[in-house]
């Protein structure tokens, strides 16, 4: 599994990678992606001059700590790459001894930016970086977190910093438990804030954390899910977050530990929004990856069709795709919610629709006779609930698109009840109907009109 998900999270970043460089050869204006940020931030850093004559002559480095930096730094990418090959040991020890010394920020993010390069380009390095521990026991962790843990670092300091950890953490056999925790915990700090390079750095790096199964649940506790259902929810704005955001929750779900948490954190309702949401189709494919794991999960097929996943499923069946994994993910998830729906009599149906708060008049519910005079009487069901949930709609909702249906819905049920007229003004459901009277738009305003109607008249058909 863990070299599936590796190959698969690899195949990802080289797309979006592929797709940065294709935004910039076409000139295109859109806002840059937290990717393309950092990218550009990490080559202004590496422009920069380092004197490193002048940390020798504080003492911040030895005279052999100068001579190996001095012959790395800024020579050609062939010259660097014998240099790692002969002396990996040193260079690995080297680095880590430079974020320990040096006294300033900008030398800290040069040191950084060429540590990630290095690991990236030339991955057994890492290897070497973990045999610094036979050094120094904290090693090769310790740097990291403590520059994490300082108060107002800069973003990129963060972004680097976060990125390494995570991928040493994910290739070490071991991870101290306290590290790992601390770890988990900063990125929760992150989701917290409101910068948006605070919220990339958190989920780009986590991207790399969950790829390592044992770190999932770790993550999962205290709100974990919540927490990416939050960035999937309130970045709609931001299409990349709320795709790695998606990539997480996808990665967290093949861990079956995951699973206790999948309903209580409300991640369901988060997906399936995004789903109804977005035209992006990096997005949905992410979407019904993740949910078609969790369909296992009991009440989560619920919690899906709760959420109005019916109306999304329905419209992906009738498009043509490309990719083979979203036609294999979506077929998977809609076979499942159909069957769900098949225990499900029409009344828990609607029940479902309405407290999703996402009517639509193509429901058959609101336009069939049959489905009110079958099941109007357990409208009485729990006190009034259903009723009591059309009423808020009508007073909060702010989909203009929902307000006529639960219109319509509260005549229904004035015209279908036998003592549904007086139900209505018990409930107080009238008040917001006539405040909607006064909307400005037009079926909103018919919609209510046509509800008063048959709340106040006996025999409204014949008027009608």
């Amino acid at each position: 599994e863990r070299n599936c998900i590796g190959i698969l999270f690899l195949a990802v970043r080289m797309a979006d990678n592929a797709a940065a460089d294709w935004r910039a050869k076409a000139g295109e204006s859109a806002a840059k992606t937290h990717y393309d940020i950092v990218k550009d931030q990490a080559a202004q850093v590496l422009k920069e001059d380092v004197s490193w004559e002048g940390y020798q002559k504080a003492n911040f480095i030895s005279d052999d700590d100068f001579k190996l930096i001095k012959r790395f730094d800024k020579k050609p990418p062939e010259v660097q790459a014998k240099l790692l090959q002969a002396e990996a040991d040193k260079y690995a020890e080297l680095f880590l001894q430079l974020l320990v010394k040096a006294n300033k920020d900008a030398t800290v993010q040069y040191v950084l930016t060429l540590i990630d390069q290095i690991i990236t380009e030339k991955p057994d390095m890492i290897n070497w970086f973990m045999r610094t521990s036979e050094k120094d026991a904290g090693w090769p962790f310790d740097p990291f977190t403590r520059l994490l843990n300082r108060a107002n670092a800069e973003w990129f300091t963060n972004s680097k910093a976060s990125s390494i950890l995570a991928t040493l953490m994910v290739k070490a056999p071991s991870v101290p438990e306290d590290k790992v925790k601390f770890f988990s915990g900063w990125i929760k700090e992150q989701f917290n804030k409101l910068d948006d390079r605070d919220i990339g750095n958190a989920v780009s790096a986590l991207q790399i954390f969950l790829l390592k199964s044992d770190f999932r649940p770790i993550f999962a506790q205290d709100s974990g899910l919540s927490m990416l259902g939050s960035v999937i929810r309130g970045k709609q704005k931001n299409p990349q977050l709320v795709y790695q955001a998606c990539n997480c929750v996808w990665l967290m779900t093949y861990s079956k530990e995951v699973h206790t948490y999948v309903l209580q954190s409300k991640i369901i309702d988060a997906i399936v929004n995004a789903l109804r949401m977005t035209p992006k189709e990096k997005i949905i494919r992410m979407s019904l990856a993740a949910l078609r794991n969790v369909t296992p999960v009991e009440g989560a097929v619920d919690a899906m069709i709760d959420a109005g996943i019916v109306k999304p499923l329905e419209s992906f069946k009738q498009r043509n795709w490309g990719d083979e994994d979203l036609v294999d993910d979506l077929a998977a998830v809609y076979n499942e919610v159909q069957k769900g729906l098949a225990h499900l009599s029409s009344f828990d149906m609607y029940k479902k629709e309405v407290a999703s708060g996402k009517l639509d008049f193509s429901s058959p519910a609101h336009r069939s006779e049959k489905f009110w005079r079958e099941n109007v009487t357990r409208f009485e069901e729990d006190h009034f609930r259903v009723l009591l949930y059309l009423k808020e709609l009508l007073r909060a909702s702010p989909d203009t698109s929902v307000l006529p249906v639960a219109c319509y819905d509260v005549g229904e049920f004035a015209r279908f009840h036998p003592r549904g007229r007086t139900i209505i003004s018990q409930l107080g459901i009238k008040d917001p109907l006539m405040q909607l009277m006064t909307s400005r738009d037009p079926e909103i305003k018919k919609q209510a009109l046509l509800a008063l109607q048959k709340v106040m008249v006996t025999n409204w058909e014949y008027i009608n």
